[in-house]
Formats: structure tokens, sequence, C-alpha cells
């Protein structure tokens, strides 16, 4: 038993000279270093710089797309179109540069993220493509002919990271249509999915339809000019000619191929082609698109990020408004608002207006100022009292309110229940003097039967 306070001690010495060390060493200081570090990795500042480089990449490729299709121009002897290494011999040599520089810049950001996330690097999926781009970039720097693709494709393959750019839809505020945009296709892919499959069966239907008429009674018919024939056939010929047509009709355009059926084969193709554009191009496409709509304001409903966005637009608009209001309403601008200056900002019918809009009574506007100053009594109506009081007020009874409401009367009514039971079954002289003060025991107020009222309602 003697020797447990040495051991303890000993435990104590041992902790005393590892945080010695640690201090010597700088252990704290490395730790809070490199989770500022990790911080800023993760930092909506750090993906926004790097999505810049992207955008400017974007770009580069742009130019140098349009510096190899002028040169092809130039060997095609297209229009007056010059070899660039003539009219512009600094593109080629900037298109390089600037390519070297996004390499090393890409491979930074990956060293970058490896080194601030560790095994958790692994665990994104936009990583790994990252770091396949970038592997990429070497391979075609290195030697392109070490594997057998194109350059020119895995220099599209850098586009890719074009899609990184709807990651900071989330973090920039600007960009929220943006988000509302792509949260609801994404929610669409099944009603596109069904719509596409819908529009399918019915365009192979009509095709296979129209091909089988053709081939009876048209293509393969003498008395038809063969130049006549040809025009069909380029439309009608084969299955995926017909398919490639029938879509022409629904989407796009509709009288070139009513018009060649119509003159070259017969005008009762007319009468199909309307009832076709009616009921397939007009009709199922309208449905269709109104199940997108729909979509896309059941998204807008229920997205979580995009209902605070909403929220936290409309309290600004609500706060920015009702500041306006107070620097009005303050004439003497001493920061609080009294009952007089009150007075006179509503005998502005402009203003009344503009707050009978948001469901308030302004005919009574003591009655509104009492309301509104409810929780600033003592210092009177301030800039931030207008706001929240106003924010209170605004707007129809909800459903909560109403409930809250009805909690509290049956809560009063279960206390005054209380206090008549105990007052009609008191004994002594005092009970019975009140007894005898509230009146008779028939209840002539009514005052139970109003009690009874009351806990019915909030029990409703």
């Amino acid at each position: 038993m003697g020797k447990i306070p040495e051991v303890s001690s000993l435990g104590a010495r041992i902790a005393e000279l590892q945080a010695r060390l640690d201090d010597e060493w700088g252990w704290h200081s490395w730790h809070a270093a490199f989770g500022r570090y990790r911080s800023f990795v993760k930092s909506p500042v750090f993906e926004i710089s790097f999505a810049s480089l992207i955008v400017v990449n974007a770009l580069v490729m742009a130019l140098d797309v349009q510096v190899v299709g002028i040169d092809i121009g130039a060997k095609l002897n297209y229009a007056s179109y010059q070899p660039t290494a003539v009219t512009a011999p600094w593109a080629r040599l900037l298109v390089d540069r600037m390519d070297l520089f996004f390499g090393i810049a890409f491979t930074a950001e990956i060293l970058l993220k490896c080194a601030a996330l560790g095994f958790g690097f692994l665990k994104d999926p936009w990583n790994w493509i990252d770091t396949g781009i970038v592997c990429c970039w070497y391979v075609d720097v290195a030697d392109s002919a070490l594997i057998p693709v194109n350059a020119s494709l895995l220099r599209l393959l850098r586009l890719l990271r074009l899609l990184r750019l709807l990651r900071l839809v989330r973090v920039i505020k600007a960009f929220d249509s943006l988000y509302l945009i792509t949260t609801a296709l994404k929610g669409s892919a099944l009603i596109l999915t069904w719509a596409c499959v819908l529009l399918l069966f019915l365009q192979v239907l009509a095709a296979l339809l129209l091909n089988q008429v053709l081939y009876a009674f048209y293509f393969t018919n003498e008395r038809f000019p063969i130049s006549e024939r040809h025009q069909v056939f380029a439309y009608f010929g084969t299955f995926t000619r017909s398919m490639l047509s029938m879509f022409e009709i629904t989407l796009a355009d509709f009288p070139e191929i009513c018009r060649l059926l119509t003159e070259n084969v017969s005008e009762w193709f007319m009468l199909v082609c309307i009832v076709h554009k009616l009921i397939i191009g007009f009709a199922v496409v309208s449905v269709i698109n109104g199940v997108f709509i729909e979509e896309t304001f059941r998204v807008a409903s229920s997205d979580n990020f995009v209902m605070m966005r909403a929220k936290e637009k409309t309290s600004k608009i609500h706060e920015m408004k009702m500041m306006q209001l107070f620097l009005q309403a303050d004439s003497d601008q001493d920061g609080l608002v009294s009952r007089e200056e009150w007075r006179a900002l509503l005998s502005h019918p402009a203003v009344q207006l503009w707050i009978g809009s948001m469901d308030l009574d302004v005919e009574d506007s003591d009655g509104l100022y009492d309301l509104i100053l409810a929780e600033d009594k003592d210092r009177g109506l301030t800039m931030d009292g207008l706001i929240r009081g106003i924010d209170r007020l605004k707007g129809t009874a909800k459903s909560y309110d109403v409930q809250l409401l009805l909690r509290q009367v049956g809560s009063l009514a279960a206390n005054v229940d209380k206090l008549n039971t105990k007052l009609t079954s008191s004994k002594y002289q005092g009970a019975s003097v009140l007894q005898n003060l509230a009146g008779p025991a028939e209840d002539i107020g009514k005052e139970g039967h109003a009690c009874q009222l009351m806990r019915g309602a909030a029990w409703c």
C-alpha cells in the first residue's frame, strides 16, 4: 500500500517531462498550424481559387482548338485562312506555357489535398477524377505513344473538371438559381427516363406503321417518279431514318416532312401528320413539360438547402424594409420611435397601404404600436424591436399559433377548475364566504359551463 503514492508521483513526473518535450519541440504549435492548414484546404476559398483556374484552363483549351482549326483550314485552303505561325506566332507558345502552368497547379492541388486529408482524400470521387486527369496530362507531356489513345482525347478529358464547378453552387449565394436547376434535374432523372421510354415507344410504333405503308404502296410502285421516291426514301427508307424523321416531326421541323409526304405520296398524309403533331407533338410533350415543371416546384419546396436560402433571403429583405421604415419614422433621430412619431408615420396613405399588405390592421395605430412594443415596453420602440414585432405580427394566424393558444386556454381552464374545486371542497369559513360572494350554486353566470367549453375546445 505504501508504493502507490510513489507510482502516482512517477506518472506525474513522466507527464510533466512529456509536456516539456512537447513545448520544446513545438508539437502543440505544429498541431495548431496543421489544423489551420487543413481548414484552409477544406474552405470555400481554396475550392473557388482552383475552380477559377479550371475556368481559365477551359478558355486556354478553347484557344488551342481555335489555333489548331485555323491551321487545318489553311492546309485545306479554306477561304483565306493562313497558318497561325505566320499570323499569330505567339499563340502556340502561349498555349504550351499555359498548359504547363495548369498541369503544375493541379498537381500541387492534389498534393495539398493529400497532405491535408490523408486517407480521407480517397473518399471523394472527384479526387480520383482529378488524379486521373493529371496522370493523363503527364502521359501526354512525356510520351503520348505509351497508350493507344489520341492525345487530343486526353486533352478533352480535362473538360471533366468543369463539372467540379457544380460543387461551388452550394457555397456561393449568387448561384441559388443554378443550384435549384441542377437539383431539379437530379430529382427529375426518373421522370426523364420514363418520358424517354414513352416517347420512344410512340415513335417506334409510328415509324413502323409508316414504313409498312410506304413499302407496300410507294417505294416499289413504278408509277411514281424515281427522283421523288429518292426524296421520300431519304426520310423514311429505313427504320433508323424513319425514327429520326418522326422525332423531327414531333420536336423540330414539322412542315417540311409533311409537305414532302403530301406532295410526293398522297394528300391523305396531311391528315396523318396533323393528327401525329396534335397528339404526340402537342398533347404528350405538353404533359411531359408540365410534369417537369411540377417536379421543379416540388424540389424547390422540399429541398432543405433551398428552403434555408429562401428563408434567409426573405428575412434579410424584411429586415432591410423595416430599417427603412424605422429611419423614416424616427424624425428626431434619437434611436427610438415614440407613439407620436408612429401616429405621424401611419397617417400617410402609402404607409398604410404598405403595412396593410402584411395583413396588419393600420386603423388602430395605438393598438398596433402596443403589440409591436410588447417586448420592449421599458426601453421604447427600437429598430430591433420593430423588426421582431412586425415579423411576429404580419401574416394570418398559423395552425401553430392556434394550437398554442388552445393549449394556453386549456391550461388556464384546468387551473380555474382546480381553484374552483378547492374553494368548493374547503371547510374553512373563508371559502364559504367566497362561495357566497361568488353567487348561487346553480352557476347562474355559466362560468363552469364556459370553463368546460374552453377545456373541450383545447382538447379538440
